[in-house]
Formats: structure tokens, sequence, C-alpha cells
């Protein structure tokens, strides 16, 4: 909804030409700071002990196998 709305301010403030031109770009280019914001956050947060126990766990399991795997190797 946010970036509905943005959109149409950035539609609202520009004339037909203009938003044609580049106006479409600016909700675009200002997702790059929430992408950011999101990416800052995310490497700031402390996993859970439970999670960082489950991911070692996943990590020495084997791979599983797939089933029919070795019959379409052939092709």
């Amino acid at each position: 909804m946010l970036s509905t709305l943005v959109f149409l301010a950035v539609r609202g403030a520009t004339s037909a030409e203009q938003f044609t031109a580049w106006g479409w770009r600016v909700p675009f280019l200002l997702s790059i700071v929430l992408v950011l914001l999101g990416l800052y956050i995310r490497l700031r947060v402390v996993e859970s002990p439970v999670f960082t126990e489950v991911r070692q766990r996943r990590a020495r399991l084997p791979v599983a196998k797939v089933p029919g795997w070795a019959s379409r190797r052939r092709w």
C-alpha cells in the first residue's frame, strides 16, 4: 500500500510528460532505501539459540536422495 501511495504522489506531483520521462523511476529508487534498511536490520538481528542449533543440525544431515534420479542421469 505504501508503494502505491508513493506512486500516486509522484504521479500527482509531475506532469504526464515528466512522469513518463523519469517520474516512474522515483518509487523504484526509493525502494532501494527500504531494501538497504531491511538488510541492515537482518544482519543486526541475533538468532535465537534454538534456531542456531537447528541450522547446525541440518548442516550435518546428508543430502536426501531424489527418487528416480539415477534413471534420469542416463538421458
